[in-house]
């Protein structure tokens, strides 16, 4: 087993537009390091997939359901051992989102995900988390790392830079 691990944080995975990001993962891979892969939302329907893609689809870690037991025993979780940084999360995500009910409203119902995420992670000993696109995945990764004490990396892009860049400075500060 590799020595070092980290977890991949996308909103969907694997995405044919998003190739870049399989491409990654194989080369962490080949040099050792164990990459887990979690995706916000379910694994995609039957379509046109890279062909690499086929084999992390069964290793993804999916988290589609808002309302699953393992996302609600997590929130639990973390409410009775961490309740500072879950209040401090939802009154962050609260005050910057609020102009962008759409964008709250998607964000609230990421952030208990993010829990089950963060839950998982600390089981598997993961203390490095890498997003891909600086909008919802990295607010996950952002949770993640408040409640778990540890650091995260995200890759931005052109349209979460200057288009979508609620929290853009806090999430670059804290990463």
């Amino acid at each position: 087993m590799p020595a070092k691990r980290i977890a991949y944080i996308t909103s969907r995975f694997p995405v044919l537009t998003e190739t870049f990001i399989i491409r990654e993962i194989e080369e962490l891979r080949r040099k050792g390091i164990a990459v887990e892969v979690f995706s916000l939302k379910s694994r995609p329907s039957k379509g046109t997939l890279h062909g690499n893609a086929r084999a992390l689809i069964e290793t993804t870690h999916y988290y589609p359901y808002f309302l699953s037991l393992a996302v609600w025993r997590a929130v639990f979780y973390y409410l009775f051992t961490e309740p500072a940084q879950c209040l401090g999360i939802m009154t962050k995500i609260i005050k910057t989102h609020i102009l962008k009910p759409l964008l709250l409203l998607k964000t609230i119902a990421v952030i208990p995900k993010s829990f089950a995420i963060a839950r998982a992670l600390k089981k598997m000993g993961v203390t490095r988390v890498h997003a891909h696109w600086a909008t919802i995945p990295t607010t996950a990764a952002w949770a993640i790392a408040k409640l778990n004490g540890t650091t995260y990396t995200f890759t931005s892009h052109a349209w979460d830079i200057y288009q979508e860049d609620t929290m853009l400075l806090d999430k670059i500060r804290d990463a």
